[in-house]
């Protein structure tokens, strides 16, 4: 059983995600706006969100921005908007699912299922084939405690993003294809797009690599994938 906060403001929708999901046996809290969704988890922890984009006051977009700073779960987009620029957007945005209305019950449940069990496994697992512990100049990862920091300072990044973060600078210097990286770090049962990695690359930038005082970059390899190196200067090493 799993505690799953819902930010959805229509009633009908509301009711039909509840049912499903206590009848699978998880515990649902129900929020109607960002604002309120965000004081909850001020109040209590959660394994993961479903969000409705079109929300009052503030968007999901948004809201899954501000909840990858309240914790490490994952947050399925639940709404309306289905093209391809909207599902990209919102992955950019720090959704690790995006579901369309209409939806059907049951596959919805299998969804939420699915990613519960990705996020437990991605949790109890280091990565194959690396160094558990890495230090480039002031980054640091450590895969015992999943954590990272930079100059002292803790990241913040989903199980997801530090899987890769851990993988590229395991290989470093290397041009990674977006195949090979998705083997490395996405769930063997994954079938969608390798733009995927896209933009995953792009939310670590956002996250640590266009930092100053970060170590490493990550270059694009045109057809191909990318490439992390280490950068020449005070922040890097060589």
């Amino acid at each position: 059983m799993a505690r799953i906060l819902l930010v959805e403001d229509d009633p009908n929708i509301q009711s039909v995600v509840t049912s499903t999901l206590r009848r699978e046996g998880h515990e649902v809290c129900v929020s109607t706006s960002g604002p309120e969704a965000l004081a909850l988890t001020d109040l209590a922890s959660f394994e993961m969100a479903i969000l409705d984009v079109m929300l009052p006051g503030m968007s999901g977009y948004d809201v899954a921005v501000s909840l990858r700073t309240h914790g490490d779960f994952p947050i399925l987009m639940l709404t309306g908007l289905a093209s391809d620029q909207d599902i990209i957007r919102g992955l950019a945005h720090g959704a690790d699912e995006y579901v369309t209305k209409p939806f059907s019950p049951v596959v919805l449940a299998a969804r939420v299922k699915a990613n519960l069990r990705r996020t437990s496994r991605d949790t109890g697992e280091a990565s194959p084939g690396t160094d558990l512990n890495i230090t480039i100049g002031g980054l640091n990862l450590d895969t015992k405690q999943w954590s990272a920091t930079l100059d002292g300072d803790e990241l913040v990044l989903s199980a997801r993003e530090f899987k890769l973060l851990h993988f590229l600078i395991s290989h470093r210097n290397q041009v990674m294809g977006r195949d090979r990286i998705i083997t490395a770090v996405w769930p063997a049962d994954y079938d969608g797009s390798d733009r995927v990695v896209d933009v995953s690359i792009c939310r670590l930038r956002r996250q640590v690599l266009d930092r100053k005082d970060c170590p490493v970059t990550v270059k694009p390899v045109h057809g191909i994938g990318y490439k992390l190196i280490v950068k020449a200067g005070p922040a890097g090493v060589a």
